[in-house]
């Protein structure tokens, strides 16, 4: 004798099955664009520094308070040790 799963565990089985999809599919990081959230300052030669906490609020972005990667045109750029040191090496 063989027993059908009923409608109901169906539904819980589905309900179940979009959870586990939800928190294990890989989504994307998410981004804002400085330029729009933040005023661009200079900061030596080829640097540029930005108020986080003033772009975090603007863009409603907390998580902008945290690690940040930034990205020029695909492009990871790496921080510098100062305003007057560039970083010797290319990632481009």
């Amino acid at each position: 004798m063989t027993t059908r799963p009923t409608p109901a565990e169906w539904a819980i089985a589905a309900l179940f099955g979009l959870t586990t999809l939800v928190l294990l599919a890989p989504w994307p990081a998410p981004s804002v664009r400085l330029r729009e959230a933040c005023a661009l300052g200079e900061a030596g030669r080829l640097g540029a520094e930005c108020d986080l906490r003033a772009a975090a609020a603007q863009a409603r972005a907390p998580w902008l308070l945290g690690r940040v990667r930034v990205y020029e045109d695909g492009v990871l750029l790496s921080m510098a040790d100062g305003p007057e040191s560039p970083r010797d090496q290319s990632r481009g």
